[in-house]
Order: C-alpha cells, then sequence, then structure tokens
C-alpha cells in the first residue's frame, strides 16, 4: 500500500514539477521519508511475529531462564 502510495506522489511530482514551489517538493519528500519509516516500522513488526511463531511459550520461558543465568 505505501509502495502505491510513493509510486503516485513520484508520478505526481514528475508531471506537476514545473507547477511545483520548493515547499511543495520538500512536503513531498517528507511524506516519502515518513511512507519509507512506516514501511520500517512494518518490517520489524512481521519480523517479531514471525519469530514468536516460531517459538512455544515454554521455549520463551527457557530462553527468559537462559538470559537471567547470564
Amino acid at each position: 500500500m505505501l509502495l502505491n502510495f510513493r509510486g503516485t506522489v513520484e508520478d505526481i511530482a514528475k508531471e506537476k514539477s514545473a507547477y511545483l514551489s520548493s515547499n511543495d517538493i520538500f512536503k513531498l519528500s517528507k511524506l516519502e521519508r515518513e511512507a519509507d519509516s512506516l514501511e520500517d516500522a512494518i518490517s520489524e513488526i512481521k519480523n517479531i511475529k514471525d519469530i514468536r511463531l516460531k517459538f512455544k511459550e515454554g521455549d520463551f520461558r527457557s530462553i527468559k531462564k537462559r538470559v537471567r543465568q547470564t
């Protein structure tokens, strides 16, 4: 979804570049950075979910015990 948004913003920027002020370009680049940050956050959440699915509750307990022992 965010990739489509970014593509749309880039397309608009290319089409309307003659009409964009430097402030508009700044706002578009800020939106792009925010979209990148959201994509990174979503990726991290998916990684955490994948890790949790790989372990059973008992496995988490044994890992916690090992961490406490070290």
